[in-house]
């Protein structure tokens, strides 16, 4: 390897696995990049990934003077081509890239944020690079100057960021709650210590850790005001530098241009469909669908890699599920076993039944050495709801694989389905909370004497559904999310296209991992024979992330809105620690602590599950008919009032209108358009909205208001309106 001298002198080095995600080799779990707690030297961290054939990498940081142009692997000459003269014109240490298919130049400058366009991505802070040392151009790394500004206007940067660009919004929490928060957190030691004024332990300038307390504070309020507030509070804040607002909003508006965007659906809507116009993988800002850690990610990593068309998402899905289906029940997290109910989404033809194909494979091997194995294998279908408990009156705990699972959904949702159907929606909801070691299924009886069923004790049904995102999401209600069904279920939606063949398709697992497997069957099926079951632990890093997401989970269910989306965050935090316990429980059965990582991969994998929800309804994509035109059309209106005016300016409502709370139809045609519903309404878009507007009317939720009221009753200037208008009656809203 051959790395320049200017990098490897450098202290900001981690290392990575397979999954290209920084860990620290202080702690050999995933780091924040920005964290220098996580760094070590260059020396160190090569040592560490050699070991086990790792990578190491480099944190980039704005003080250390260092940008990086990321050439990813070209699709068109054209992009080969422009990458060509990009090496050439900057003339600098260049590197393969771990696949070798892309490259890394170097270069001494900045730029005030990273920027990505047309497979280029230039950076200068907050990033990971993995450093190949395999060089292009083995040449000293050269200054970027007037090219590398240039290249970053070109690519839709900007030289600075204003303090107008600082967007004031109201607290939410109150001083005490944002500190007890902080003070609670993994770090919070550490904001402690910055609090009472205490930095050289952590930091090499105080304005190093002034930033570092000014990001804390942002990460648990919204409110600039309250983070300047604070700030000042604080022993940091004392100093007159402190004082000078144009200090603190420089560290504020750096640091808010770096935050994510808040989960606000009509926000990320906009930012999923900027995405695919880029060429972006619709999740890609969310999670980078890394493979769990431990077992179950070995497990998904062969089934994935065996399957004849290898898609990360089902190879995930499939493990996990199996995995619950077998340590679900003798193991409990929170007074509850570790069954899950799993969908996995995906268009026909792009792979989605290599999950089945590959737990197939996996018990094939495992039979030959523990033929009771069977035990923990369900039915692939039921047919009703009184089948499903006399599957587990015979195997208490078990996975099932149901295929076209959106199908049967779309069946029990139907306003007619049949009895059977009926009991087998309410009991599944009854047995996802039922596994625990001293919970308890009562026996049902019916007037059919053979429908009557059994009391059951701690029972474990795991499902593995799969579907198409159509039949999922045609079946689905916004009353399905209320009742507490599809909350329960964990989505994972594979959005890509389908992949290249896979040359080394159904090959066997390695025996190592097979014995692995063979162990926690074992165990399982002595625990289950001698009644025995065992409370998985949370660690104390991980007990800190689970009660920072249960508080983000609480101040969503608290802010108010509809029921199905209290029910989404209510359900939310149960179900990151069922996957973090069974993360735990098939990597170390005898002594199950849920560790940091293991957590935050649970808690990742589950606000991607509930973001991509909310995403689908915010576009329309769920449910079809006139019901859901109406529905549709409510969603519209409520969000009308509560946006404010930049967002709703670029569907060319005059800002008049929105002050006086009355909406033209013109808008509403722009905001129906691409929705689901009226899409496919037989009649038009147009006259599908104008039904269903007149509905509104009828039922009082909507007043239409004349060109001429608006003139005379709501004082909405000179200008001389046309068209139709409506007055929205907001008590019908709620």
């Amino acid at each position: 390897m051959s790395l320049p001298k200017a990098l490897i002198d450098c202290p900001q080095w981690l290392v990575s696995g397979p999954d290209k995600a920084p860990r620290s080799v202080h702690t050999g779990v995933y780091a924040d990049v920005r964290d220098p707690n996580a760094y070590t030297g260059y020396q160190e961290a090569f040592e560490y990934a050699s070991v086990r054939g790792w990578n190491v990498g480099f944190a980039l940081r704005a003080e250390d003077g260092f940008a990086v142009i990321d050439l990813d692997e070209p699709d068109t000459p054209e992009q080969a081509e422009r990458h060509s003269k990009l090496i050439d014109a900057f003339h600098s240490y260049t590197e393969l890239s771990r696949s070798e298919q892309g490259a890394h130049i170097w270069l001494r400058g900045n730029v005030a944020r990273g920027v990505r366009r047309s497979k280029v991505e230039l950076y200068s802070e907050a990033r990971y690079m993995i450093c190949t040392g395999n060089t292009i151009r083995d040449l000293p790394i050269a200054e970027g100057g007037e090219l590398l500004a240039a290249l970053f206007t070109e690519m839709g940067g900007q030289d600075e960021q204003s303090e107008s660009e600082l967007v004031e919004v109201g607290e939410v929490k109150s001083d005490m709650v944002v500190i007890d928060m902080a003070s609670r957190a993994v770090n919070g030691d550490k904001f402690d210590m910055l609090c009472r004024g205490e930095w050289e332990l952590y930091y090499t300038s105080q304005s190093e850790a002034d930033y570092a307390l000014m990001n804390m504070l942002a990460f648990y309020s919204a409110s600039n005001e309250q983070c300047r507030r604070l700030f000042r509070y604080s022993g940091l804040g004392k100093r007159a530098k402190a004082q000078r607002d144009k200090y603190l909003n420089y560290m504020l508006t750096k640091i808010r241009s770096e935050e994510p965007e808040p989960v606000d659906l009509s926000v990320l809507v906009e930012r999923v469909a900027d995405s695919k116009r880029e060429g972006v993988a619709e999740d890609a800002d969310v999670w980078d669908r890394r493979l769990p850690p431990g077992l179950v990610g070995r497990l998904s990593q062969y089934i994935t890699e065996s399957a004849p068309r290898p898609v990360k998402e089902v190879g995930i899905v499939a493990a996990l599920s199996m995995s619950a289906g077998i340590m679900g029940r003798q193991f409990n997290v929170s007074g509850t076993g570790l069954n899950l109910y799993c969908i996995l989404l995906a268009k026909t033809g792009t792979g989605k039944e290599g999950g089945a194909s590959g737990i197939e494979r996996l018990l094939h091997e495992v039979r030959q050495k523990v033929p009771s194995v069977e035990v923990f294998l369900g039915p692939g279908t039921f047919a009703s709801g009184q089948a499903i408990i006399r599957a587990l009156d015979e195997k208490p705990s078990f996975f099932s694989v149901l295929g076209e699972f959106g199908l049967t959904l779309q069946m029990m949702s139907d306003p007619r389905a049949g009895s059977h159907l009926v009991v087998m929606r309410r009991v599944l909801l009854d047995l996802y909370g039922k596994s625990g070691k001293t919970s308890v299924l009562y026996s049902t009886a019916y007037s059919d004497k053979e429908k009557n069923t059994k009391m059951l004790t701690a029972p474990a049904m795991t499902m593995f559904g799969e579907s198409t995102p159509d039949s999922f999401y045609a079946g689905l209600s916004e009353s399905q999310i209320a009742d507490g069904l599809i909350p329960r279920f964990l989505i994972m939606e594979y959005h890509g296209s389908r992949t290249a063949r896979n040359d080394m398709a159904f090959a066997s697992p390695d025996e190592a991992l097979v014995d692995e497997l063979c162990e926690r069957v074992v165990t399982a099926l002595q625990m289950m024979s001698n009644n025995v079951f065992m409370d998985v632990q949370i660690g104390p890093d991980a007990t800190a992330l689970y009660d920072k997401f249960d508080q983000e989970c609480d101040n969503h269910i608290n802010a108010g809105g509809d029921e199905a989306t209290r029910q989404m965050w209510n359900r939310a935090h149960l179900k990151a620690l069922k996957i973090g316990g069974v993360l735990a429980a098939m990597d170390r059965p005898h002594k199950p602590v849920i560790n940091a990582e293991e957590a935050q991969w649970a808690i990742d994998v589950v606000m991607t599950d509930l973001i991509g929800l909310n995403a689908r309804f915010e576009r329309g994509d769920v449910g079809e008919g006139d019901s859901k035109q109406y529905s549709d059309l409510v969603r519209v209106l409520a969000q009308y009032r509560k946006w404010d005016y930049e967002t709703l300016s670029k569907y060319r409502v005059p800002r008049q209108l929105h002050r006086v709370g009355v909406v033209p139809f013109t808008y509403l045609q722009r905001r129906v358009a691409g929705l689901s519903a009226f899409k496919k309404s037989r009649v038009g878009s147009r006259s599908a909205l104008a039904s269903v507007v007149k509905e509104a009317v009828d039922t009082g939720l909507l007043v239409q208001v004349s060109a001429k009221q608006l003139q005379i009753e709501m004082d909405v200037g000179e200008r001389k309106w046309s068209g139709r208008f409506y007055k929205i009656r907001d008590k019908m809203l709620k």
